[in-house]
């Protein structure tokens, strides 16, 4: 897809892989719409681009807020040409020692929230003949790890949902790319949630030495230009996703005796 002239719309935008790609889109020639919960952070973001970047400060975990702020880009006739469904938050707690309510709280923001925004948009760009959905999902959207289960599966159900809708929308002229994260150098890990719902609020190591934001942003806007399917962004993390394929005897025993944080 030629992505000068478009108009990009990025959820979790005020930071990590949604704050590099809002940059990155930019110096391509994409105006911007920006949206997360902290309307401060997103001028910062706005601040840094080199084009025109709206604000629009949304909840992806209230219905209310994604149907509020649709409503407000539809007002102002910036209409998106590409979706990227970017906000998530990450988990640091074993299964049976999570509250389900954290649980719901993860996949109203990882899965929910990206279905309920794409099914307001989708309808636009199916009809307008043209546009993209990206979606950042994660290795954990491939296969399970210790300390993740919501965060899996609500990355798991993320590529379910977006798989299907692709097949769906063959034709249509909407293209649905599904980008598989591994371990980039974000502040994800401290804004994940404990089994309790209060913040981790530390870095792992993993993540400290992952892949620079930046290069992760630049890999997925190529793929878009090139209208990939599906992306894998990892280093040796990435051969897990293989390995569960091939070998899954020996997954299950990495799985097993890996500390996930390392």
């Amino acid at each position: 897809m030629e992505l000068n002239g478009k108009t990009v719309w990025i959820t979790g935008a005020s930071s990590g892989i949604g704050a590099a790609l809002a940059v990155a889109l930019s110096v391509k020639g994409c105006s911007l719409i920006l949206s997360a919960r902290r309307r401060e952070q997103l001028q910062e973001v706005a601040g840094q681009c080199h084009t025109k970047a709206m604000i629009v400060v949304m909840d992806v975990s209230d219905q209310k807020s994604i149907i509020g702020a649709w409503q407000e880009i539809q007002a102002s006739g910036g209409m998106p040409d590409i979706l990227i469904n970017n906000s998530g938050i990450s988990q640091r707690s074993a299964a049976l020692e999570t509250q389900i309510e954290t649980d719901r709280r993860i996949m109203e923001v990882n899965y929910f929230g990206a279905v309920t925004l794409t099914k307001l948009v989708a309808p636009y760009l199916v009809q307008k003949g043209s546009g993209m959905i990206v979606n950042i999902s994660s290795l954990s959207g491939k296969f399970g790890w210790k300390l993740r289960s919501s965060y899996a599966a609500s990355k798991f159900a993320l590529l379910g949902f977006f798989e299907s809708l692709r097949a769906e929308l063959e034709g249509s002229g909407v293209e649905v790319l599904n980008v598989i994260p591994g371990r980039i150098r974000t502040e994800i890990a401290q804004h994940a949630v404990l089994g309790d719902g209060s913040a981790y609020a530390k870095s792992d190591r993993g993540q400290e030495t992952g892949i620079p934001v930046e290069v992760c942003a630049g890999k997925i806007v190529r793929a878009m230009k090139k209208n990939k399917k599906e992306i894998v962004i990892a280093r040796i993390d990435g051969l897990m996703i293989h390995i569960r394929y091939w070998m899954p005897w020996l997954y299950y025993r990495i799985a097993a005796k890996r500390d996930p944080n390392k």
